[in-house]
């Protein structure tokens, strides 16, 4: 091999050199980017990692809030649901008041009734003892007209002495 071929080859080595190289420089400027992308990504990813940590954080308040707010809840169903039964055991109670208050009221209802009959019966004897007061009072008005008449006569005829 000649000196020219070797010079010849050591040129294209390095012109091949030079291409490889550029390649490289290429490929790194490739690769920066590709790193800078990634560590975009890795920063977005270490951000969205915070906010998911930090949301978690406040599920977790929030669940035990609800939690508190679900035993207050808890509690106070509780104490309506006391309340409907000591209310349902009330209108039972009321409601056999109001049968006895029913029953009472036909009772009195019925006494009523009875003593309105027997006021009618007894207005109506008290009538009919009027009627016969009156008619005998009548009689009797008639039968002292009628001594009275015979006083006058008497008293006319004979001077003052009554017959009997």
């Amino acid at each position: 091999m000649s000196a020219d071929e070797r010079i010849m080859r050591l040129e294209n080595a390095f012109a091949t050199l030079s291409e490889l190289a550029a390649r490289a420089e290429e490929a790194d400027r490739r690769h920066e980017k590709v790193d800078a992308k990634h560590d975009a990504r890795l920063n977005d990813l270490a951000n969205s990692n915070q906010l998911l940590v930090e949301l978690i954080r406040r599920h977790d308040e929030r669940m035990d809030e609800f939690g508190v707010s679900q035993t207050d809840s808890e509690r106070k169903l509780a104490a309506l649901f006391d309340a409907q039964i000591r209310a349902g055991e009330g209108m039972d109670e009321l409601r056999a008041l109001h049968v006895d208050s029913e029953r009472k009221i036909a009772a009195l209802a019925d006494a009523q009734i009875r003593a309105e009959e027997a006021h009618a019966r007894s207005m109506g004897e008290l009538r009919a003892a009027q009627a016969e007061a009156a008619r005998k009072i009548g009689e009797l008005a008639d039968a002292v007209a009628r001594m009275a008449e015979r006083v006058d006569a008497a008293g006319r005829d004979g001077g003052g002495q009554a017959a009997d």
